[in-house]
């Protein structure tokens, strides 16, 4: 029991110094927000990724998520996020939309632009945040 009671005495996180907080911005009318994100499972030889879209006030209009059953790295993974994103928007009639992820390296990289997402999206180019 004295365990027990050291341990809930811990704090529950550490203070990082300079930490920047980032808060979700819907999108402007008319537009809809797709928020696309992705995880691996390397022990699992799997992957994942969750879909949210959003209107301009903020009401959740639509939710995916999914198992990718197979052995995909960070960039892949987040790679077929954004695909699935786009895909899952177009399926329920969205074209007017905002596609925000946290992936740097997707971002800078190039590896996902307007351009070659328009196959997915229809003939309007989808913005990227």
């Amino acid at each position: 029991m004295e365990e027990f009671n050291a341990a809930i005495k811990l704090p529950l996180s550490t203070p990082v110094p300079n930490a920047q907080v980032l808060v979700w911005v819907p999108p402007t009318t008319p537009y809809f927000k797709v928020n696309v994100d992705g995880a691996t499972f390397a022990k699992r030889n799997a992957a994942g990724v969750g879909v949210i879209i959003r209107d301009d006030k903020g009401r959740v209009i639509a939710a995916l998520s999914k198992k990718i059953p197979a052995p995909l790295g960070a960039v892949e993974t987040e790679v077929k996020a954004f695909e699935s994103g786009l895909q899952f928007a177009k399926d329920i009639g969205i074209q007017d939309l905002i596609l925000e992820g946290d992936s740097l390296t997707i971002y800078h990289g190039g590896l996902v632009t307007t351009s070659n997402l328009c196959g997915l999206c229809g003939e309007r180019p989808a913005v990227l945040l």
